[in-house]
């Protein structure tokens, strides 16, 4: 019987990275260290000594996968690389700003809010034209991620709290932002693809019930 090392082929990597598989968990080389992904989607180093990774990374496979590597410590397949355009995104940061006037400051500042993330939403809308994006997964995404936020308050006599809220998304949130957005977009289409074979199999049992 070959051993495994035989089974496994040379991948051609993103980077000059490199990619080994074994029984369920890989082993990938990145800036001279290994990292492990867990098949639970989790990875960590080799070397417990090791700098934190800085930034996201992909490799693709032999085979045309795609794996991501996030900095936060997961990592997955993804369907289509967004990360190679990282380098001539379009916008390296978006600022926006909310305001609302209202009797309690809680919903001023909640009105407010919702007024940056939806300003923020579109203008990442309209700047990156490569891909089609809801606006919907926009505006929860830029709400999900980390980001930097001015609010002002001040109280208005006989009108109430006057509050607003600016938004800042640098480079690194705005990617964020569409792999938010991306990942939202995979669940909903695989959710329909479940719903639709579920659907198909309910007709072909209800034919054969007939026939």
């Amino acid at each position: 019987m070959k051993s495994l090392s035989f089974l496994l082929y040379p991948l051609i990597l993103l980077c000059l990275f490199t990619l080994s598989t074994f029984a369920g968990d890989m082993t990938l080389v990145h800036s001279g260290e290994n990292l492990i992904l867990h098949d639970d989607n989790i990875w960590e180093f080799e070397n417990k000594n090791a700098e934190e990774l800085e930034e996201d990374f992909e490799i693709t496979l032999n085979d045309n996968r795609i794996i991501r590597v996030l900095a936060e410590g997961t990592w997955r397949f993804v369907k289509k690389s967004e990360l190679k355009a990282k380098g001539v995104l379009p916008i390296n940061h978006i600022s926006a700003k909310g305001t609302s006037r209202h009797q309690v400051l809680s919903e001023a500042s909640a009105i407010a809010m919702k007024n940056a993330v939806s300003k923020a939403a579109k203008k990442l809308k309209a700047a990156i034209k490569t891909k089609k994006l809801n606006f919907n997964r926009l505006q929860d995404c830029v709400r999900r991620v980390e980001k930097d936020i001015d609010s002002e308050e001040s109280f208005i006599k006989g009108k109430g709290w006057s509050v607003t809220t600016r938004l800042i998304l640098d480079k690194g949130s705005i990617l964020a932002v569409l792999d938010c957005e991306e990942v939202k977009k995979e669940k909903k289409e695989e959710k329909k693809k479940e719903n639709t074979e579920g659907k198909t199999e309910e007709k072909k049992a209800a034919e054969t019930k007939q026939q």
